[in-house]
């Protein structure tokens, strides 16, 4: 029992309504005490709560900030390995464009022999006839067949007479020419090819 209520018996209150207002309101003072009490309760399991989560928050943190140095590792890693895998490319191409080069050196080589072999001997007193050079093409010999009727003439009146682009007699008449067997020149606008003579 509290204070008050020990001291309410021996107020002399007349009113017994004042008296009873008293009552009621200390009661409510008491309610609004115990609800207080309640709250500052609340209050400290929140602030535990909180404390909680802050707590989850820095160990998150710390994790993530882990994880992420692990993925910039392995980017860098990556990185590094395309790197190296596009300079050994960039090497190995450069070694394949140089071997190219030496085949068409080479060919273009083996292709002025059989030229010459061509104009200067016959097949059978040079080769054995299973070591024959290679033949020209049933193209070229037809090139070769109409420049000998009648010549000069440009590549256009060649591939009308052929009955072929002429695209693809230009590029048999340039080899023709590196091969020696033609030549051409330039007519006013007109590029002209015939047979070389000797």
């Amino acid at each position: 029992m509290s204070k008050f209520q020990e001291a309410l018996p021996r107020l002399r209150i007349k009113d017994r309504l004042l008296k009873n207002l008293i009552e009621a309101l200390y009661q409510e003072v008491l309610t609004v005490q115990a609800q207080i009490k309640r709250l500052e309760a609340r209050q400290q399991q929140l602030e535990e709560r909180v404390d909680e989560i802050y707590a989850m928050a820095a160990g998150v943190t710390t994790d993530t900030a882990q994880r992420m140095e692990e993925l910039e590792q392995r980017v860098n890693d990556v990185q590094q390995r395309v790197s190296e895998i596009a300079k050994q490319q960039k090497e190995n191409m450069q070694r394949a464009e140089e071997e190219l080069a030496e085949l068409r050196r080479k060919m273009d080589r083996v292709e002025e022999q059989v030229v010459f072999l061509l104009r200067h001997a016959s097949y059978g007193e040079i080769y054995p006839r299973s070591h024959l050079p290679p033949r020209l093409t049933s193209t070229q010999q037809h090139i070769l067949e109409i420049l000998k009727s009648e010549q000069p003439l440009s590549a256009q009146e060649i591939a009308e007479r052929l009955g072929k682009s002429r695209e693809h007699v230009s590029r048999t008449l340039s080899k023709l020419c590196r091969m020696r067997l033609v030549a051409r020149r330039q007519e006013g606008r007109r590029i002209l090819y015939y047979i070389i003579e000797e």
